[in-house]
């Protein structure tokens, strides 16, 4: 059982080869003692487990959003430490989870950086976040949305797709994002 303002960190082994299995330890630290952590940010997804990781050298079934975020914000040769609350909160003790969630606001507040994952890359929208940098300016608004080319149409596309991801829709995000220190995808 977790005291008051602690939290589990998730250790994320790294790994020189993108096919290995997900390697993590759990550890327990109070939000007193300004731990350094990247907090996830990320949509649950369909919420049955379906993919194993080890953790504290156990199986442990994630999500398959869960899965894929792990996968991608593995480094190869340094651990990172994250907090995900699928896995850093016990989701099967009522009481426990109720008190976490009490905690969230200062978790991401708390936090290096909040790691934005919207989802595995989609080569339609993958280019979403350039075409929004360019949009900031008038001219560049001008040329990416306006007119009646194939190009402007394909970036209108990869735009509708960026934000028609689960991610948008949840409204925890607005709460994770404007607390964070620095937001990264």
């Amino acid at each position: 059982m977790l005291q008051k303002n602690e939290i589990r960190l998730l250790i994320l082994e790294p790994s020189l080869s993108e096919k290995a299995q997900i390697r993590c330890v759990q550890k327990k630290v109070s939000l007193d003692d300004d731990p350094t952590y990247e907090a996830l940010s990320y949509a649950w997804g369909d919420p049955t487990p379906v993919n194993d990781i080890l953790l504290d050298g156990r199986p442990f079934k994630v999500t398959l959003s869960a899965w894929d975020a792990l996968k991608a914000l593995r480094h190869k040769i340094s651990p990172r430490v994250l907090w995900i609350d699928a896995i850093c909160i016990n989701q099967t003790d009522l009481a426990e989870r109720s008190e976490q969630v009490k905690l969230m606001g200062a978790i991401y507040k708390k936090a290096s950086s909040v790691r934005v994952w919207l989802g595995p890359d989609d080569d339609g929208d993958k280019d979403a976040i350039p075409i929004l940098k360019t949009m900031l300016s008038v001219t560049g608004a001008k040329d990416i949305t306006l007119g009646l080319d194939t190009g402007s149409r394909d970036r209108i596309s990869q735009l509708q797709r960026f934000f028609a991801r689960s991610w948008w829709e949840r409204l925890w995000v607005v709460q994770e994002v404007a607390l964070g220190q620095k937001v990264a995808l």
